[in-house]
């Protein structure tokens, strides 16, 4: 049975059927991370905030739709995390709490490995997406946001060097290939996609500025952004 079938079955007999439960996992952005700054020891920090992270809006919009029926969400997302690093510990993170609803969205770190690592993303994924299929719960790859295209004179002190590096992983497609290769992975195991990363794609097509929709002006969408992942999930569940 799909996640959205099971909420409209709990809605009509909210005591006979069990609670439901949905995870997410994957890297800062699913964390709640927006930005970064550099301490008085001259070392990076980030800044989170739970209650703005896409699983907490998504959570906030079924209880509006929904608010007899109480869904369990949990957000297993780690700062810095990886697809090898969902995928290690996916058994102890996810499907350990017996969920309906797996949403899986990590790629943001993986960039770090250039087009050379775009297989090594992809085959982790699916390996990923294999253990979620096998345990019953319905599986979604929602792809990110875009990275920034430049350096911005709002950029952190002290990580001019990273966006620079970023700037030219998200110019010369690196993040591009990533998502394709894990759209790949999903249509091969029969998993649904969320692509968040295409609406990106279209606003810098209209000749939006997506590095000003960054947070830390990185790779951290603003809160306001944050909620085109929670809306664009909403609509894949509907629409699946």
């Amino acid at each position: 049975m799909k996640f959205i079938d099971k909420i409209k079955a709990k809605q009509n007999n909210v005591r006979g059927e069990k609670s439901i439960t949905a995870v997410f996992i994957g890297d800062s952005v699913t964390q709640g991370c927006f930005d970064v700054y550099v301490d008085h020891n001259g070392m990076g920090q980030p800044f989170y905030d739970y209650s703005l992270a896409p699983s907490t809006m998504f959570k906030e919009l079924i209880n509006m739709l929904y608010p007899f029926v109480q869904v369990n969400v949990i957000n297993s997302g780690i700062s810095g995390d990886t697809a090898k690093g969902c995928l290690e510990r996916v058994e102890r993170d996810v499907l350990a709490f017996n969920p309906d609803l797996v949403v899986v969205s990590v790629g943001l770190n993986d960039v770090w490995a250039g087009k050379d690592g775009v297989d090594n993303y992809k085959n982790n994924l699916k390996a990923l997406f294999e253990k979620v299929v096998d345990s019953g719960a319905e599986c979604i790859y929602m792809t990110q946001n875009c990275l920034n295209t430049y350096v911005s004179s709002l950029t952190a002190k002290g990580f001019e060097d990273t966006a620079q590096k970023l700037a030219k992983f998200q110019n010369d497609g690196v993040l591009t290939a990533l998502y394709e290769g894990g759209k790949q992975a999903a249509s091969q195991t029969g998993v649904i996609v969320c692509d968040v990363y295409a609406k990106w794609l279209k606003l810098i097509e209209g000749g939006v500025d997506v590095t000003n929709l960054l947070s830390n002006k990185l790779n951290h969408p603003t809160v306001q952004m944050n909620y085109l992942f929670a809306i664009s999930l909403l609509e894949t569940i509907f629409n699946n």
